[in-house]
């Protein structure tokens, strides 16, 4: 009875032994993989950390790039600004220079028309001046010859018929000749001077107006000209 019992003792361990070598076989696989787990997993935190730093690099290089692009945009926008400004103010100097010398040139060209006029209107009063000094002369004179008729007259009252027919006849001839006296002519022909030098210098005063005229509006066109050609430059800068 006692061998019969003891008997199936080394089977028993024999199974157990081989379950035991299995076992230590499958935990020693599993050990395995998890030391390769453990390094795989060693390894993609290597690679995420690098991954990160690489990233972290390229943010940090793209951040700079753009802080550096964002500056040299708002210098050049300032210089710009500045170049625009000291453009409009080239300009509005030029224009204001223009307009000045256009001022000063009217004023030179009033004053002139004003001397020219007061020299036109001197020379004409001192014409007709002139013309009513020789019409006085001349009036003068014609009442001279009319007494010296009227006393030639009387005197021929006293004489014979043929003594005063003649003195009628020569009287009849002076009467005929004294509308074409010269004094009278030069009369007449004072006054036509003086009328035509008063057209004329009407003429002349017309002239002169028109010249500042035209040239005022040939003024205001050429700096209206300048203007629009300094505002075409200014956005090509």
């Amino acid at each position: 009875m006692a061998d019969g019992a003891t008997e199936p003792v080394p089977i028993e361990v024999a199974r157990l032994t081989a379950e035991l070598a299995a076992t230590t076989a499958r935990l020693t696989e599993s050990e395995a993989k998890v030391a390769s787990l453990e390094e795989t997993v060693v390894q993609m935190k290597k690679t995420a950390a690098a991954v990160q730093m690489q990233l972290e690099a390229e943010e940090e290089l793209i951040t700079n790039k753009l802080i550096k692009r964002l500056n040299a945009l708002k210098a050049e926008k300032e210089a710009l600004a500045m170049q625009i400004e000291q453009e409009e103010e080239y300009i509005s100097n030029k224009l204001q220079a223009k307009l000045d010398a256009l001022a000063r040139d009217k004023i030179v060209m009033e004053n002139a028309l004003e001397a020219e006029q007061e020299f036109i209107v001197n020379r004409l009063t001192r014409q007709l001046s002139e013309a009513k000094a020789e019409n006085s002369a001349l009036e003068g004179k014609l009442a001279r010859l009319s007494r010296s008729n009227s006393a030639a007259i009387s005197r021929e009252d006293g004489m014979d018929p043929a003594t005063s027919g003649l003195s009628a006849a020569g009287l009849g001839e002076v009467v005929e000749v004294e509308p074409e006296d010269p004094a009278a002519a030069a009369a007449a022909r004072a006054a036509a001077d003086a009328e035509a030098t008063a057209e004329a210098a009407a003429a002349m005063s017309a002239a002169v107006a028109a010249a500042a005229a035209a040239a005022e509006a040939t003024g205001g066109r050429g700096a209206a000209r300048e203007g629009a050609n300094g505002e075409g430059g200014s956005p090509g800068l």
